[in-house]
């Protein structure tokens, strides 16, 4: 009697498992991709805030600078030199709390900070600049005496003298200072950071 055997036809393969890898190997890249997107704008943001900071360690140099100018020159030399200061006490001209010119790179009356006086490597591809406006001069009376304060200079009066107890007057510079980063420019990138201040001078 010969032994028969019966063998059965192996079962077609529906497919779910193969479809079940494609979505997980889907899901994976996407998720790798969102996380090299997440990285990517991490690394921007860190990029934009050390350029900011860097421009704002500019602009603030620019300003000392403008104060030193402003003390190591009388008011007659500094009213007189027209290429680097506004005069806004003579007549017709018009002076702006921000100057016109502040946000582009064309404009009159701006001083570069000296080359090598702040780290090239640094800053942006333009020098760091400021713009002086002349507002005029303040009267200071202060309510202050050699017997009220030990230093009535800081009040804005001058020094006193014991023999003559009244109140002496003094007159400052007012200047309306604006400092900026560098000069913004269309082609580049670099972020651009103006302050203003106002400074007195003798």
């Amino acid at each position: 009697m010969n032994n028969i055997q019966h063998f059965q036809s192996p079962r077609h393969e529906s497919g779910v498992a193969l479809v079940m890898a494609i979505i997980m190997l889907v899901v994976a890249t996407l998720v790798g991709m969102a996380g090299i997107r997440n990285t990517s704008l991490q690394e921007r943001m860190a990029a934009n805030q050390f350029d900011r900071a860097i421009a704002m360690q500019s602009a603030e140099f620019a300003m000392a600078q403008a104060e030193k100018y402003l003390y190591e020159n009388d008011r007659p030399t500094v009213i007189g030199n027209t290429t680097k200061v506004v005069n806004c006490t003579t007549t017709g001209t018009t002076c702006e709390a921000v100057p016109g010119a502040t946000f582009s790179a064309a404009g009159n009356n701006w001083s570069d900070v000296p080359l090598g006086s702040f780290n090239q490597d640094l800053q942006a591809a333009a020098n760091a600049q400021y713009h002086i406006q002349y507002l005029g001069l303040k009267t200071s009376v202060a309510q202050a005496s050699c017997v009220d304060s030990g230093a009535p200079r800081q009040y804005g009066t001058l020094e006193c003298d014991p023999d003559n107890p009244g109140f002496a007057t003094m007159k400052n510079a007012v200047y309306l200072v604006t400092a900026r980063s560098s000069v913004p420019d269309n082609t580049s990138d670099r972020s651009v950071v103006a302050l203003s201040a106002l400074i007195k001078s003798n």
